[in-house]
Order: structure tokens, then sequence, then C-alpha cells
């Protein structure tokens, strides 16, 4: 499905036109087609993916995402339904809906291709005669619009799974995942930007599956005391402090009491 199709009637119109600068504009405009296409489906995972991602432009790096939320995002999916009759059998079915999926292959085979017709031929193509005929691009580029006229065919944007949902420890914000999308020991990161909190998965095959920070001990010296931090919180240089006994600790290539260093230094 493309929302907007505007852009596929400019490259059909260019295309027809045939001349090299219509030629290297239609290239571009079925760039747009791609590039459009990718964003409309991303669009269905936006409770899934952390928000900086939503910054991605690149078809390759769309692809990959919805990848990790769904390993199914690629594939062609139909929807039809029917009534339940007596005795379990069902009635006619009717289509509600068809979803065409955007794989890496065909970005590998047409998005980057279409780049190489946006520049000008290099001394060396010139040199070595390896600019193509005219005739030879507009086969390439009509191959290329004949494929995006396909996936543009399907009805529905879809994003249909069975999901995991959990509030992030850190910044209290509802995360959700597609549980296709989630493996035994993997780590997720959470929505919010801003958080710097990973989760592992475990127990993914249970009713219910467990979903815990990624998080990094460490014990107050003094009162023994068990405490977490976030693995980007390990910082040389940076101050702890036991919530028991409240004495401070400073992070180094070991643990060390603030008091201690503070002491030493005033001797010096």
């Amino acid at each position: 499905m493309l929302k907007d199709k505007s852009h596929i009637l400019k490259a059909k119109n260019l295309l027809a036109a045939g001349d090299n600068d219509s030629l290297r504009y239609c290239a571009l405009e079925l760039r747009t087609c791609i590039e459009l296409m990718c964003y409309d489906r991303l669009s269905m995972y936006i409770d899934e993916i952390p928000k900086e991602f939503l910054k991605k432009w690149r078809p390759q790096d769309v692809v990959n995402i919805l990848l990790e939320c769904d390993p199914y995002s690629d594939k062609d999916c139909t929807v039809s339904f029917a009534k339940e009759l007596s005795g379990g059998a069902t009635g006619p079915r009717q289509m509600f809906g068809s979803s065409k999926g955007i794989s890496k292959k065909f970005i590998q085979s047409h998005y980057h291709k279409l780049a190489h017709y946006l520049h000008a031929p290099t001394l060396a193509d010139i040199k070595a005669g390896e600019i193509r005929p005219l005739a030879d691009v507009k086969i390439d580029l009509q191959a290329t619009l004949n494929e995006i006229e396909i996936l543009a065919q399907g009805t529905m944007l879809a994003n249909f799974g069975e999901f995991v949902t959990f509030t992030c420890q850190i910044c209290q914000l509802p995360n959700k995942r597609n549980k296709a999308g989630l493996s035994e020991g993997k780590k997720v990161k959470c929505i919010n930007p801003n958080c710097p909190a990973e989760f592992t998965i475990h127990d993914l095959e249970e009713k219910i599956s467990q979903i815990k920070p990624v998080r990094a001990g460490w014990s107050c010296l003094k009162c023994q005391t068990n405490h977490f931090i976030l693995p980007k919180e390990v910082i040389v240089g940076k101050r702890l402090c036991c919530s028991k006994c409240k004495v401070e600790w400073k992070i180094g290539y070991s643990l060390k009491s603030v008091e201690g260093i503070e002491n030493n230094e005033a001797k010096k």
C-alpha cells in the first residue's frame, strides 16, 4: 500500500518522456515512492519502537527496524473473515484486505540501484565507456516501477500479533512488543528516547513472560547493602550513595569511599 500515489504518476510521465533529465528525475520519484512506502509501514509500529528510530530515513534502516519488531513484516498478508456456523463449520469467506511486505532484497535490488542514476557519470566511467544507453536505463526504471506498483496494490497496513506490554521501571512509560519479535534473553530498549533503560526477556514461552531491567549490581563495602544501577551509569568518577548507611562511594577501577579519598587528598 502507498498512501500518496502521486509520485507513481509523476514517475510514469517522466519515464514516458525518456530523455536523460526526465529519467534522472524519474529515478528520484521512484526512490521517493519506496521511502514513503517504508514510512507508511513504520507508522503501524510507533508504539513498539524507541522514538529515536522515527528519525531514520533510509529504507534499509526502516526495514531492519520492522523485522526487529515483527519477523513477518516483510511478508504479504491477506485477511478474510467468515461467520461461524453450528458444528464448527464456517460460512463463505469475505475478503477484508491485503498487505504487501517490503523485503531487504527489494531494497537492495532497486533502491540502491536507483541512486546510481541520480549522479553524473564519473571520469572513470566516461573513460571506460561505461555510460549506459538511455534505452537500458529506461528498462531498469520500468522494472522498478512495476515492482512498486505491485507493492502499492495492498489495500491496508497491518500489524497483527500477540503483544507483550510492560511499564518501564525507570521512566514509568508503557512499552509494547510483538511477541513474534522477541526471543529468550533478547535485550530491548525502552521506547522513551530520554530513558537509558534496557530490558531482558525471560520465560517467553510461559503464560506470563518476564521482562526484567538490565542492571549492574554493587554492594556497600561498609554495611554490605546491595544496590543496582543501569549499565550506562557505570562511569569512572560517578558518585554512589548507600541508601542504608548513607556512605558515598566513587566509581573507579575499584569502588572507593568518597570520605577516604577526600581525607587522603587533604593530607597531601
